[in-house]
């Protein structure tokens, strides 16, 4: 069957119209989020292929309307895909990288937190993903741990993993009658949790079952911040927040663990 000129023209306007979509599909994939290491950025699939015994730090936030996740290499760590670009950063060129790092959560943190040190915490009623609603006045009197997560969020998973968070900060204090910890799944609803809690891969995140409350809507979120997790917050007896953090790091971790010390001795 032969083609007139129109059905020829025809044929060429949709193969440009669909060349056009997938050129602009690539276009908004690449720039749905941006990854960073060690201050140099890379594709996704380098910033997954580090292990985390490499990682010294990481951060997930928003950065000119993109998500965007920085991580931080431990001194001398290196790794296959990205050797190249890694093991040329000398040490003192490290050391300037971790201070810039540094420096930029401590801008973000600034320009981001909406309550800070000193403050009085915004009281709140939330559900539990697993039992009643909680509301923050209920727990005046007690300490605090205020964490806003999410499942998508690699930088808050390496926080709340097991031998991070819980193993520096709640190990210390989970028989303490004194002690709450609230960790909030920002923008999650119960059906993410649902399926995030049925993948076996995430088997050792089951703990969090009994803690977390679920902010969907970040109603709860918005109260204290305007972006950036994992954040979280150190209340005290007197419903006053005693320190307040922005991204995962051991730094992070020890500093929450004796602000929390420091609260219930108060």
């Amino acid at each position: 069957m032969s083609l007139n000129f129109n059905d020829i023209i025809m044929k060429r306007k949709l193969f440009l119209l669909l060349s056009l979509v997938f050129i602009t599909t690539q276009i908004i994939e690449a720039q749905t989020a941006k990854y960073y290491v060690n201050g140099i950025e890379v594709k996704k699939e380098v910033l997954k292929s580090i292990p985390a015994s490499s990682i010294k730090s990481m951060i997930n936030s928003v950065e000119d309307g993109l998500p965007t996740f920085r991580v931080e290499l431990k001194d001398g760590a290196t790794f296959p895909d990205t050797v190249n670009v890694v093991k040329t950063i000398s040490l003192d060129n490290r050391k300037s990288i971790s201070e810039n790092v540094s420096k930029v959560l401590k801008e973000q943190y600034q320009s981001t937190t909406l309550l800070k040190e000193g403050n009085a915490a915004a009281d709140f009623e939330i559900q539990k993903y697993i039992g009643k609603n909680i509301s923050l006045s209920d727990l005046k009197g007690k300490v605090v741990l205020l964490c806003f997560w999410a499942t998508w969020c690699g930088p808050c998973l390496a926080e709340l993993a097991p031998e991070a968070l819980p193993a520096i900060v709640l190990k210390d204090f989970e028989n303490n009658a004194d002690f709450v910890f609230l960790p909030v799944a920002y923008t999650d609803s119960k059906a993410n949790l649902d399926k995030f809690f049925n993948n076996d891969k995430r088997a050792n995140y089951s703990y969090l079952k009994n803690f977390t409350a679920v902010d969907p809507d970040k109603t709860v979120f918005s109260l204290y911040a305007k972006s950036g997790v994992p954040r979280s917050f150190v209340i005290n007896k007197k419903g006053i927040i005693a320190v307040g953090t922005l991204g995962n790091s051991e730094d992070n971790l020890n500093i929450l663990k004796e602000a929390i010390k420091t609260a219930l001795a108060e």
